[in-house]
Parts: C-alpha cells; structure tokens; sequence
C-alpha cells in the first residue's frame, strides 16, 4: 500500500490546512467563467462551499474562496489541490476494501493526471469544461468515501458532490452518478454558469464526470478505425500513413463522420484498458489474440504511437465491436484474469457516444426521423439498466460533445476480476447496453437496426422487443389528410 495514498485518502487535511499555493503556473488553466451573480448569488456560493468546513475555519476561507469566485469565477479550492503525483496508481497501492473501488480510485486520478487531463488544478479532463469534481475539496472526499466502501454500500455522487455511502446490495453499482442534471426549463447555458459558480451543478462533458476518459490515444485511435471502416468515404487504406498528423488534428471532425452514419446498427465505441499496465504481463500479446478482427488497423495505430507521447494515463485503447463481441472479448479478458495470464483486474467502458448512449438530436440520435430526436428516454434507460444488470459504476449527464442542454448521455464502467459472477454481470449488462439503442432505432424505422434486432432476438430468448410496420403507401398519409 503506498503511504501517499493512504494519506491522500484520509478525508479533508484540516489539521493543520495545507497552505495555499494558488496556481501552479507551469499548468496551463482553464478559461475565467463569467457568471454573472448578484451579490446575494455570491453569498450563496460561499455558504456552498464552507459547507465543506468546521465553522472555525469559516473565516479564513471565507475571503479565499471569495477571491478565487471573483477572480476565476468558480471556487476551485486551489488550497486542497493534493501536491502528490496524480496518475492512475497501481490498485494494489490504494488503500481500499474492494478492488471495485480501487479501480475507480484509479480512473479518477487517470482522468486528473496532468498527461491526459485538460486543466488539472479546474479539474477539466477535456473540452474546456468538462469537470470530473467542482473543487478539490469533493475530491478529497470521494477518495475517504471510496476507502471506506464496502461491497454492500453505494456512492452517490450528485454533480461532483458525493452525498455520501448509502446501504445497497453486493450486486448493486458502487457509484451512481449524476451531472447536470437540471429542470428543462433552466437548462440554458446562462443559468449553468450561474448554477456552476454557485457549486451546485457541474458539467461532466461524457467521459469526464464519469471516470471513463482514457486519453488522446482514444481520439487518435478511435479516427484511424473510422477510416478504416469507411475508406471509401474518407480515404484509401493505404493513404493512412501518410496522414497521421492529419487525423489527429481533424480527429473531431472525421469523428463526425461516425455519428452521422445512417447504417448505424450496433458497432460503435467500445474503451478498454488494464488498471495498470505494470500488472498486466502478457496483456499485449493476449489482446492480438482476442481483437483479431481490428489485427490490421490496431497495428497501423501501433506502429504510429511507436515514437510519441500520445499515449498517456493508463494506457488504455479504444475499439470498435459489435454486440457479440464485446461481450466475447470481456468474457475472454475475464478468463484470462482468472487464469492468470492477466494479473490484475480490467475496467471496461466506453465512451456515451455509442448506440445506446446518447440522445442527442444534432448528432448521435440525427438519423432519427420520427420525430422522437428531441427526446431522451434511451440515454436514461441506458443507464438505468446499465445498473441493474452489472455496472460496478453508472452516470448519467446532461451535456455532453455538443453542449449543455443539447444532449443527455449515459455511461458506466466494469471492473473484470476473473470471477463468475463478473462473467455474469458482463454477459448481462452489455448485451443490454447495445440492444437498447439498436430496438430504439429499429423502432423509429431504421431498417439495418430492424434485421440487427430480429437476428438478436433468434439468439437471446428472453429478449422480445416491439417490431414497427412500416407504411408502404404513402399515399395513405396523404388521402387520410385530404379527408
């Protein structure tokens, strides 16, 4: 057990208060925000955040925080910013009860690592705004709480706000969380800014506020396997070495492509990584054995990153599979776990961009064209069902990708420790988590997802989902409206 993580995880350091260095100059640091509060808006916000804090220590903060809100526009607490090396230690060194908690230790501090996160004192992982905590004093917090956790006790974390361990059963998430989450009416962006500076909300982009993000390396990688699987809409195969500095300054845009496909059945992102390289001998060779199918382009993306630092954090990779095999490839990377050819368990997760994740009109749901683009119920039943069926995480946020207000995403993560029952809960979940998405589309009169679904159906027997029948006259609408 490292002594540096034991110490990071014993709750809040208040006696005596770490001093207060400010800002790391050497960092770079995320845009002021302009919120815009009222005097009693600004009241508000310093009350949120001693909340934090015994009162005796009220009016020294007081003032701290007060200039951090008009000068920064949030309380960041710079303060608690923890001085020990943020990366994503190995789950051994944490000092938890359970190795789902240590892995979640271990992909919040990859997620705040200085490689891979955007501005690491704002807590942004990417995007400019995309928050894993509000301010350092709930990092602290949730890091005690997930020490202390046991197999029978749930996270709840509301915003970067852990409202703390609440009994649930041994099959239950560890964590369940929520970012944004605000009343439809006052989902705009002046009313976030407002809200965030106040400390009640927070924007958790996708991957950010849910501890999945991985790193450049997914964007990178994820770009090469779009290209890949659409050559004739981007570019050659044989053209991708000449373009690598290409793809990843347009990785964004060639992304797009993506999300606007309209055969979109049930391939889309699918993130994986060992907990730690360190304890994971043989985890490269095994993975040209199990991800055969993407032999060919993951070599491309290797032997690109051969000489680069684009890799960072954890060192996790990204893909693209189907349905059948992402639940094969969990089953087989739990396997070897409990056969120890891999020695250390594997969080698995994906970005919310996928099919079942995202309701988002202008762009993961803009192949919708029954006029339910606008609505989320797939995002929320995603999750939802995501965390019954085997999560050892789930998230749920507003905003994500495009915006705050714009969309409503999902996403979860899955600790493989070799055992049956994480052989179970991975069948179940992520069987789930592709057919949501895939019975929607089929539902509002996409015909790939359609034959997806029916051939699902034939090789799941408890799965039975209602069929459209498709208008063949069309002329039938326009006769029934003359009428």
């Amino acid at each position: 057990m490292n002594p540096l993580l034991v110490e990071l995880c014993s709750g809040l350091p208040l006696q005596p208060l770490p001093p207060n260095r400010g800002r790391n100059s050497s960092l770079p640091h995320a845009p002021v925000r302009t919120p815009n509060l009222t005097l009693d808006d600004e009241k508000v916000a310093l009350r949120n955040a001693l909340r934090y804090f015994p009162s005796n220590l009220h009016s020294l903060l007081a003032p701290e925080f007060a200039t951090e809100l008009r000068e920064f526009g949030h309380i960041y607490m710079y303060r608690f910013c923890p001085q020990i090396d943020m990366r994503a230690y190995p789950i051994s060194q944490y000092p938890c009860k359970t190795k789902a908690a240590a892995a979640i230790m271990h992909m919040i501090m990859n997620n705040l690592d200085s490689h891979v996160a955007q501005f690491p004192q704002e807590l942004v992982t990417y995007g400019g705004n995309g928050q894993v905590f509000s301010n350092w004093a709930q990092f602290r917090l949730v890091m005690y709480y997930l020490s202390q956790m046991t197999e029978q006790q749930t996270l709840v974390m509301y915003s970067g706000h852990p409202q703390g361990l609440f009994p649930s059963p041994r099959n239950a998430p560890r964590v369940v969380l929520t970012n944004g989450m605000v009343i439809p009416n006052y989902s705009s962006r002046d009313e976030y800014e407002k809200l965030f500076a106040m400390g009640v909300t927070m924007y958790g982009q996708m991957t950010a506020g849910s501890y999945c993000y991985i790193g450049p390396q997914g964007i990178v990688h994820g770009t090469v396997l779009i290209v890949v699987k659409f050559p004739s809409a981007v570019v050659k195969p044989d053209e991708l070495l000449s373009l690598s500095c290409s793809l990843m300054v347009t990785g964004g845009s060639w992304a797009h492509l993506c999300y606007h496909c309209h055969t979109a059945d049930d391939r889309s992102c699918f993130c994986l990584g060992p907990t730690h390289p360190a304890e994971s001998r043989g985890h490269k060779h095994f993975a040209t054995e199990i991800f055969q199918p993407q032999v060919t382009s993951a070599r491309v993306h290797h032997s690109q990153l051969q000489n680069t630092n684009m890799v960072v954090g954890s060192q996790a990779r990204i893909l693209y599979s189907d349905q059948k095999g992402r639940v094969k490839i969990a089953v087989a990377i739990n396997r070897a776990i409990a056969a120890g050819k891999i020695t250390a368990p594997v969080v698995i997760s994906r970005d919310h961009h996928d099919v079942s994740g995202t309701d988002s009109p202008f762009r993961e749901t803009s192949n919708i064209y029954d006029g339910s683009a606008f609505c989320a119920d797939m995002a929320v039943q995603n999750a939802i069902g995501d965390s019954f069926r085997g999560a050892t995480w789930v998230a749920l946020h507003n905003g994500g990708g495009v915006g705050w207000g714009e969309v409503v995403n999902g996403g979860f993560g899955l600790v493989l420790d070799g055992s049956v029952e994480a052989e179970e809960r991975a069948k179940m979940m992520l069987n789930w988590d592709v057919s949501n998405g895939v019975s929607r589309r089929c539902w509002s009169g996409n015909a790939r997802a359609y034959e997806t679904i029916c051939r699902t159906m034939k090789e799941h027997r408890g799965l039975r989902v209602t069929l459209p029948h498709a208008v063949e006259d069309e002329e039938i609408l326009d006769r029934a409206l003359q009428e």
